[in-house]
């Protein structure tokens, strides 16, 4: 029993640990699409502003807002210019601008943890899930300069993304005499409405998480199934649409 019990445990924590070390590293070589003309936020003078930031090749033009007519515009006249060329010969201080938006991705949940329940041991699940995703979302964009071994410093551009919501949908899952208490004669794949909470980081238009969620089985058999409606914990990847 002891075997049965952790093992699940720990294949989940591994393949977790994995996908989150890999993550980290397509995060460290690779950035969204570069910093683009918008609306973000910023420190300005010690205290954090909305902005608008109008890029160039080797500038970025930060226009401050202000309220004109019940509506946010860019002062043309109070704007600062931060000079980035691809190349420096000094170090130039970073900036970093964020932008909170809402957040709307397709999901799927390729693996699920099902803890002990009605004396069964936990459950490792790998069954087809797909959800629609929404919450509040951060985008972090850095400009910062890194030195080579020339002594030279190269312009970089780096993003991280995080964010925090909920999300539904549909998947299946194994049923059969072992999760019903010998109360289904058959073994079959059956429907479920899958709900919960998800925690997400951002990496481009990919994101990966870790999510809490609850299913319950949509055909006669529901209240046989020993999950129905109990808590999961699953990783989720998702591509964001918005």
């Amino acid at each position: 029993m002891p075997v049965s019990v952790t093992l699940p445990v720990r294949l989940f924590i591994f393949v977790s640990a994995m996908m989150m070390l890999e993550g980290c590293a397509i995060l460290q070589q690779k950035s969204k699409a570069p910093l683009q003309e918008g609306v973000y936020k910023m420190k300005v003078d010690r205290s954090v502003t909305r902005v608008y930031v109008d890029m160039t090749q080797d500038s970025v033009k930060i226009y401050p807002l202000v309220m004109k007519h019940h509506d946010l515009v860019a002062d043309s006249v109070l704007y600062r210019v931060y000079l980035f060329p691809a190349e420096m010969t000094r170090f130039q201080e970073k900036k970093t601008f964020y932008q909170p938006t809402m957040d709307i991705d397709v999901l799927t949940i390729p693996f699920k943890f099902r803890p002990a329940t009605a004396g069964f041991p936990p459950q490792f699940n790998s069954n087809l899930n797909g959800a629609f995703y929404y919450g509040r979302r951060v985008d972090y964009y850095t400009v910062s300069y890194d030195r080579n071994p020339l002594g030279h410093y190269l312009k970089s551009t780096k993003h991280f993304a995080y964010g925090y919501g909920i999300f539904a949908g549909l998947g299946s899952t194994a049923i059969n005499e072992y999760v019903t208490n010998n109360q289904v004669n058959v073994q079959y794949d059956g429907l479920v409405f899958t709900k919960g909470f998800a925690g997400i980081v951002g990496i481009g238009h990919l994101t990966f998480g870790i999510a809490l969620g609850f299913d319950n089985l949509l055909d006669k058999n529901y209240a046989l199934w020993y999950y129905q409606g109990k808590p999961w914990i699953g990783l989720t990847i998702g591509l964001n649409l918005n």
